[in-house]
């Protein structure tokens, strides 16, 4: 007797609860709703493509100070070449490889005009301490 009174509470609990899913609009629709795939879809259609200002804020790395004075502020690879190897032609020594306080003591001692060199000195005369400082640190960490 007592197995079919559980029986037929199990059976009463059951009907209520599936009576209570009727009533409840929501579970219905959660039941009849989109399918996994299409809410992955509708996700990423909603991601925000990139904005134009986003992509022009990734910007190169700044060139290295010293090779900014010896390509084109100091305009140096002109006579020592783009490798800082130098120019028999020119008459031009290699750079790279050099001591850096070397280069700098030279390039300022060719401003000063303690030392001569009249090919030099139109392209250095408009360089700073700075750059002379910039460039020497740049020609002594290029291979030989």
């Amino acid at each position: 007797m007592e197995v079919r009174l559980v029986i037929l509470m199990v059976f009463f609990i059951s009907i209520g609860f599936i009576l209570s899913l009727g009533a409840n609009k929501n579970f219905k629709d959660k039941l009849n709703g989109p399918s996994v795939n299409q809410v992955i879809s509708d996700y990423r259609k909603k991601q925000a493509a990139p904005k134009v200002a986003q992509a022009e804020a990734v910007k190169a790395p700044a060139m290295d100070p010293g090779k900014m004075v010896y390509t084109k502020k100091g305009k140096c690879l002109t006579c020592h070449g783009s490798d800082a190897m130098g120019k028999a032609s020119q008459q031009a020594p290699r750079l790279a490889g050099q001591h850096a306080w070397y280069i700098f003591t030279s390039l300022k001692d060719f401003k000063s005009g303690e030392r001569k060199n009249t090919k030099m000195l139109p392209y250095i005369k408009k360089l700073t301490e700075e750059d002379f400082q910039a460039v020497a640190k740049y020609l002594s960490g290029l291979k030989q």
